[in-house]
């Protein structure tokens, strides 16, 4: 059993934890229709596809923050809190949480009305915050706001894929399965700058758009892409 902090959860109907545990392992079930999951229902599916990054919180605190009441606190000594999960497994790879997070914040802005109507706009917002301040705890500034080291990966291929299980369960990260660099991964450093300056945009947090800033001029300065993905 996980030493859940379950109180005060938001409980999920028992077919979005199903879809959620679905879009993890990227099959839907055969045994229901259409009609019993609802695809029709647009409204719904927004907010089901919501749920996939409630499975793949990962640190301290994801037990709180995930609307899935099976999921607890996990990796709780990651050297960079927060994030989340890579589809599923261990691993948090900075350049597609960059993309992940720039695109949500860009469909939000696209359509917030459409957040607005179906309820979703809070679940969203939780998320799009989550991701601008992982990547503001993998970032170190120094006193003049210029980005001095940050990290563009957490895991390791080897060990996250050799054995799949419940984050929960995972054993705490080695010194070797973290990636950073002071000079370098500009494809990485620009994808956070992306997303931190869309939350900014969508949100109004005025130490995203400082970090975006900062972020966005490591990158132009050192252009350097990295493959550790």
């Amino acid at each position: 059993m996980f030493k859940g902090k379950l109180k005060n959860k938001f409980a999920v109907f028992a077919t979005s934890a199903v879809m959620a545990v679905s879009s993890v392992a990227g099959v839907v079930p055969s045994a229901m229709a259409d009609s019993d999951l609802g695809l029709d229902n647009y409204a719904k599916l927004l907010q089901y596809s919501l749920y996939f990054y409630d499975a793949n919180y990962c640190g301290i605190g994801a037990g709180e923050k995930s609307h899935i009441t099976w999921r607890d606190d996990c990796h709780t000594e990651n050297i960079a809190n927060g994030g989340f999960h890579d589809a599923g497994d261990g691993i948090i790879c900075g350049l597609t949480e960059g993309f992940t997070a720039s695109t949500l914040g860009w469909l939000y802005y696209e359509y917030k009305d459409e957040f607005q109507k179906t309820g979703t706009y809070a679940h969203l917002k939780d998320i799009t915050n989550e991701f601008a301040q992982f990547f503001k705890n993998c970032t170190t500034l120094d006193a003049d706001g210029n980005v001095t080291n940050f990290i563009y990966e957490i895991g390791d291929d080897g060990i996250d894929h050799g054995k799949w299980r419940a984050p929960e369960l995972m054993p705490q990260r080695g010194s070797n399965e973290y990636y950073s660099t002071t000079n370098g991964a500009s494809n990485v450093a620009a994808q956070y700058a992306a997303a931190l300056a869309q939350n900014y945009i969508n949100f109004g947090n005025e130490e995203d758009l400082n970090y975006a800033k900062a972020l966005y001029a490591f990158a132009t300065k050192y252009r350097t892409m990295t493959y550790e993905q």
